[in-house]
């Protein structure tokens, strides 16, 4: 198989930061609605409701992500730990707070990947500066 071209590259880093960018505002509502503590049945059902489109957001995230990167897998254990407490029966507002906390971290810690993946691209193109560029 050949190598992926620039091009290729840096297609997929665009996509992997719309999608990440897509899956955090997606938990922007959520954590929201954390904050404002909404235990009880009616507050299940709300975080619940502004959980679907986060649900969503890790799915295409998940999608253009490795398997086998760290933050990925990590990604995806923290989408079962938060959905194992929103639909336990009797859930624990704190484990949940912390785990979106360490939800947060680990966007960060994609988002710094990205970024990474983006400098290697940039590299291997040379310094514009050598051709006049921006």
């Amino acid at each position: 198989m050949s190598e992926p071209t620039v091009a290729a590259h840096l297609r997929a880093i665009e996509l992997r930061l719309c999608r990440l960018t897509l899956l955090r505002a997606a938990l922007t509502p959520f954590r929201a609605a954390l904050r404002i503590d909404e235990e009880g049945a009616e507050g299940r059902r709300h975080l619940l409701a502004l959980w679907r489109p986060c649900q969503d957001g890790f799915d295409l995230l998940l999608e253009v992500l490795p398997p086998d990167l760290p933050s990925a897998v990590r990604l995806h254990l923290l989408r079962q730990e938060i959905e194992g407490h929103l639909l336990d029966e009797v859930y624990s507002y704190t484990a949940l707070v912390e785990a979106i906390e360490a939800l947060e971290q680990v966007c960060e810690a994609l988002l710094l990947w990205v970024g990474q993946e983006l400098s290697r691209v940039v590299e291997r193109l040379g310094d514009p500066s050598d051709e006049g560029g921006l």
